[in-house]
């Protein structure tokens, strides 16, 4: 499992906004934790997958919410947003999410 602080160190690593063993901005990572937030609850609204606790992030999941997260701030870091690369995490994330927890009806609907 991954903390928040752990996944938003990987997002600002990624976007070049910090090097390997350095602090980021206090400012930066402010700003990508207020949009992991969102994020979770978007993906959850959307019911692409559900992480209710963003200090508890599933191994398996950390590198797809944090591309997520990478692309949604992505133009505030100078970089483009890539749309090919959101459809792809979020079809990552949707295939780690429990079939019962995505399905509409239920056996026991029945």
């Amino acid at each position: 499992m991954a903390t928040q602080a752990q996944l938003v160190r990987y997002v600002l690593w990624r976007l070049r906004a910090r090097a390997s063993g350095q602090q980021p901005l206090t400012e930066d990572s402010e700003v990508v934790e207020e949009i992991l937030a969102w994020k979770l609850g978007e993906l959850a609204e959307r019911r692409i997958i559900y992480i209710p606790d963003s200090d508890d992030i599933p191994d398996a999941a950390v590198e797809w919410v944090g591309r997520l997260v990478e692309q949604t701030v992505a133009s505030g870091f100078g970089q483009p947003e890539d749309g090919a690369a959101i459809q792809y995490a979020e079809a990552m994330l949707r295939d780690l999410q429990p079939a019962e927890a995505t399905e509409t009806t239920r056996f026991e609907d029945f």
